[in-house]
């Protein structure tokens, strides 16, 4: 059972199954996907729009949403709310170099009385934050202090690695996430481009002619970066894109048996930066 002293929270892009969020007690601030129209449509990510029916509704508009990040003023109000069982929060967030949650988190400190809230950047998006807030969560209900779980935290954080492939640039390219270059290049030559997160932000590694290449492609990288790793946990995210997503799971079963191992759709914010179709692998490990 969660720890009621330490409460964690982290922002809608976590990936992180409903299953686990009710176990650990997890706390999410959402992010809003923004549809354009006569009047714009603000979204709560998970809480108003869930990933089945944006994936359909994607499908069939002919606009592509934006996102937006959670105000200053969300952030008060839900560590407020938060403090009223826990008056420590331990909140774990999308990297600062991809979404401008963290700044409000950070601005939102400032106003926040009577309360212990340690603010994390997980330099990661998807289930690679997902899997850093899941261990963080299983070192409270082993009773360690915050103190210590916020050290151990931050070692996490600079050892988790996050995988991409995406069907094309294109919607990244409209996020601003990549530049027009290298959305150039992944259109032209018509390959999968295959992205990874260097210190938080979004950087092309290279492109594959298919979207299975490309997953075998980056456990082929997974299996030399955790040469040697302990108590192995592993994520996929993906974007509507079950196949590919059970293709994974049997592949990383198979070469790595891990400890954990945990399958979830990308939320509809990320969805919009991905596009239908894409596919994340994350692993965390001790040394």
């Amino acid at each position: 059972m969660a720890n009621p002293s330490i409460a964690i929270l982290v922002d809608s892009t976590a990936n992180i199954p409903a299953q686990y969020v009710e176990q650990y007690n997890i706390h999410t601030m959402p992010l809003r996907v923004n549809w354009p129209g006569e009047e714009i449509e603000s979204l709560k990510d998970l809480k108003e729009i869930n990933p089945d029916d944006f994936y359909k509704r994607l499908k069939e508009s002919k606009d592509i949403p934006t996102t937006s990040q959670p105000s200053p003023g969300e952030f008060i109000e839900l560590f407020s709310k938060i403090g009223e069982t826990s008056k420590d929060i331990l909140a774990i967030l999308v990297s600062d170099k991809l979404s401008g949650t963290f700044k409000s988190a950070q601005f939102a400190l400032n106003m926040v009385e009577d309360l212990n809230i340690v603010l994390i950047d997980s330099k990661n998006g998807a289930m690679g934050m997902g899997l850093i807030a899941l261990k963080a969560a299983r070192l409270i209900e082993s009773g360690l202090p915050l103190s210590e779980v916020t050290k151990l935290a931050r070692e996490y954080v600079e050892t988790t690695r996050s995988w991409f492939v995406v069907e094309t640039l294109e919607f990244l390219h409209k996020g601003g996430r990549v530049s027009g270059t290298k959305r150039m290049i992944g259109t032209i030559l018509d390959m999968k481009p295959l992205l990874h997160l260097v210190d938080g932000a979004l950087e092309l590694f290279g492109t594959v002619r298919t979207m299975t290449k490309a997953v075998n492609t980056m456990l082929d990288i997974v299996e030399v970066e955790v040469k040697n790793r302990k108590s192995l946990w592993m994520g996929i995210s993906h974007a509507a894109n079950p196949q590919l997503a059970e293709f994974a799971d049997a592949e990383i079963r198979k070469r790595f048996n891990p400890e954990l191992l945990i399958t979830n759709q990308f939320s509809p914010v990320l969805g919009v930066h991905t596009g239908p179709g894409a596919l994340g692998v994350a692993h965390l490990g001790d040394d």
